[in-house]
């Protein structure tokens, strides 16, 4: 810890919001504030870092935290930041140098510890406080949220969060600070009965600790919280707008979730998407995708997407669009690393032009979007994706010369659509899975000595993770074993393993047919048996809900 008249410096500090990542050193000078993140030698780039002038700090309060002790910044503009990791000790030359430097006093911020879940919630610039009387409970970084939605008792509101690591960063780091990186809030829900009132768009005035300076917040004063029918809010129907549906959106609009009050760029309407399933009206923002369904909203920034695939299904009347994200989207406890939509092939999509205006065309957008498009809609709609993310769809086109350029099968006990690609190989769609060929370690294709039409094929991966793929059609078998070796990945073939036959002759008195009929029949038993097994765990772990999809289609 540096100590002089004019500065004073702090080791082992940690910036909370965005999540830390690493711990830095926070300085403090007659000018102002700032905090360095310590140099991580295992990633490239240059560190975080936070300057604060001192004509910007509005308050600045001290209270107990969970790494020691820690302070609250709130700035002229509304913006919270907070660090974590002082001493106790140094509390008194920390508000010496604050009331000496910047004429403002460091408060002591008592956080409520009761664990009481009922209390009042208030929107700043940057976070969302739940209070239990006149004291904080928890602070909730706007950035860090993902979505917000509102369930179908109409009462509730949850909020996801969204994990700050990406998987690179999560293999980078030490084991036991991958330890630390796995515990954290990915979803919150508030309870919020009755309806919403005029006045709740009111600005309520707060302290330096965030407490509202009439002592209450946005209270009704109405008995058992009843609304009087001229204060009650309305929608643009003149229905009356609950007070979680109210919330939902005003932390929709104070997280920009969606881009929500940006232009939107165009529209599909009814797009069907198998995971998550239903049918969605899809906007494009300048930053993102939103996705609109009858129950819930996902925002779908562009920069989550870092791939994208378009394939035809076999069927030839239909196409995938796949876009590959990280990270996750999450519904619950449904995580889908994968959005799967699917596209008439003969849908078409005419004179449809984009709300760009010529300037911002020519600035941001050329050379990436046509400002009208005409064309099959899977087509249309592909393009537009591609040119918003700058990632470039993967197409069937591969040295693959089997008669179809997908071919159905069953992974575990669902059926999905396997594609060998130029450079992967991609099943759709649950679960959705994709792996590089230089993952692969070895294909092994099993039954091939039995008369069925069908064949195995096993995929093992250098993880040791492998891919069972069943009911595998025979006349694809020697194109993807051909495949296969022109891409280098070695073949194991399984020839021995020859169905059971059965012969008068083997029906002896010593009864050693009927021991191994039996002995046959229970492995089909057992074979059927994991098979059932594989659909529950299957359906609930990767497919998601269907309830919702029924109801989104509808």
């Amino acid at each position: 810890m540096g100590d002089s008249a004019n500065s004073k410096a702090y080791d082992n500090i940690w910036l909370v919001d965005p999540v830390p990542k690493m711990p830095g050193k926070f300085r403090l000078i007659d000018m102002g504030m700032g905090w360095q993140e310590r140099k991580d030698p295992s990633k490239e780039g240059t560190p975080t870092r936070v300057k604060i002038e001192a004509t910007e700090l509005k308050s600045i309060s001290w209270m107990r935290v969970a790494r020691d002790y820690g302070i609250r910044i709130v700035k002229k503009d509304g913006t919270i930041l907070r660090f974590d990791g002082f001493p106790l000790d140094s509390f008194r030359e920390l508000s010496a140098f604050i009331n000496q430097h910047y004429k403002l006093k460091l408060n002591q911020r008592e956080i409520s510890v009761r664990g009481l879940n009922w209390g009042t919630t208030e929107l700043h610039n940057n976070h969302l406080s739940f209070l239990v009387g006149s004291r904080p409970a928890f602070d909730i970084p706007l950035s860090q949220v993902l979505n917000a939605n509102t369930t179908n008792k109409d009462s509730d509101v949850n909020i996801e969060l969204r994990d700050p690591f990406t998987s690179e960063e999560r293999q980078q780091l030490s084991t036991a600070k991958r330890r630390g990186a796995d515990d954290m809030l990915v979803q919150i829900q508030f309870y919020i009965p009755g309806l919403a009132s005029k006045d709740e768009d009111e600005d309520v005035e707060v302290d330096e600790n965030g407490v509202p300076t009439n002592g209450e917040t946005k209270k009704n004063d109405k008995e058992d919280g009843e609304i009087g029918e001229d204060d009650e809010m309305v929608d643009a129907d003149g229905k009356a707008v609950t007070a979680a549906s109210h919330f939902c959106d005003l932390i929709k609009r104070a997280a920009d979730l969606g881009a929500t009050t940006s232009e939107i760029i165009t529209t599909f309407d009814k797009v069907m998407c198998l995971a998550p399933r239903g049918r969605f009206q899809v906007h494009f923002h300048p930053t993102a995708m939103r996705m609109g369904g009858k129950s819930y909203e996902y925002p779908i920034p562009y920069n989550t997407i870092f791939k994208l695939f378009l394939l035809p299904k076999p069927d030839a009347q239909h196409h995938f669009l796949v876009m590959a994200l990280q990270p996750a989207l999450r519904q619950g406890n449904t995580i889908y690393k994968f959005l799967v939509f699917q596209f008439q092939t003969d849908e078409e999509t005419e004179d449809l032009e984009l709300n760009i205006d010529d300037a911002t065309y020519e600035e941001k957008y050329k050379g990436k979007l046509e400002k009208t498009y005409d064309g099959a809609t899977f087509q249309v709609f592909a393009d537009i994706v591609q040119g918003m993310t700058g990632q470039k769809y993967v197409t069937s086109e591969s040295s693959y010369t089997g008669s179809q350029q997908g071919i159905q099968c069953y992974l575990s006990a669902t059926e999905v659509v396997l594609y060998p690609l130029e450079k992967s190989f991609i099943a759709i769609w649950k679960p959705t899975i994709n792996f590089k060929h230089s993952e692969v370690e070895r294909v092994t294709f099993s039954r091939l000595g039995t008369t069925t039409r069908m064949v195995e094929v096993t995929f093992t991966l250098k993880t040791d993770v492998e891919y069972v793929f069943r009911s595998f059609p025979r006349n694809e078998y020697e194109h993807l074993e051909s495949f296969c070796r022109s891409k280098k990945i070695q073949v194991v073939k399984e020839a021995d393993d020859v169905a059971p036959t059965y012969n008068e002759g083997d029906d002896s008195d010593d009864g050693k047919g009927e021991i191994k009929r039996k002995r046959e029949d229970d492995e089909d038993d057992e074979d059927e048996s994991e098979d059932e097994d594989f659909v529950a765990s299957d359906e609930s772990a990767s497919g998601g809900s269907d309830s919702e999809g029924e109801e989104d289609g509808k």
